[in-house]
């Protein structure tokens, strides 16, 4: 039946977009990315590679890669980005401490191999239900005062659990692709 609804889901898609999601290890990216396609949560292991899944959202077919966090995965990310549109940085918000300057090192590899200025950006600020810093606390951990002018940016709270921010998350990144 699953298969039948996102084969259908799929017959009204006017724009199709490769999407990177980035993050350090437990930020929740997996977890997101399988709340958006599965509308539930299930535990994940560490991601060892990546992940890569279709979401259809206000017909708009997002080709999601999920890049996993740990280090000699990041270094792969940038091999990734040919044809990507979006990117997506999921921090965990109740850790800000956890290898700061290398993600935004990793962050600003990714938007130098983009084609384009002013690609969307989204900042998942996740496990909002454990601690809820501030969008400054968020943006000066994602490092965004170094490439402001070539993006179009969006800070949003994200709950996987709940579901709190993730459909907000996909309507902003929608929008930008109507």
């Amino acid at each position: 039946m699953g298969q039948i609804q996102d084969k259908l889901s799929r017959i009204n898609v006017k724009k199709k977009v490769k999407v990177f999601m980035a993050g350090n290890p437990s930020s929740g990216r997996t977890t997101i990315l399988y709340k958006w396609k599965n509308q539930k949560v299930d535990y994940y292991q560490h991601t060892p590679g990546f992940n890569v899944e279709r979401i259809v959202h206000n017909q708009v077919e997002f080709e999601m890669w999920d890049g996993g966090g740990g280090q000699i995965i990041r270094n792969m990310w940038v091999d990734q980005m040919q044809g990507v549109e979006a990117l997506i940085a999921v921090v965990d918000s109740s850790d800000l401490k956890q290898d700061q300057y290398y993600f935004q090192e990793q962050i600003q590899r990714l938007l130098a191999r983009l084609p384009q200025n002013n690609i969307p950006f989204l900042i998942l600020a996740n496990k909002k239900d454990k601690f809820q810093a501030s969008q400054q606390e968020i943006e000066q951990y994602v490092g965004i005062e170094k490439f402001k002018s070539q993006i179009q940016y969006k800070v949003i709270y994200t709950n996987p659990f709940s579901g709190e921010g993730l459909i907000e998350a996909l309507d902003w990144l929608s929008q930008r692709f109507r």
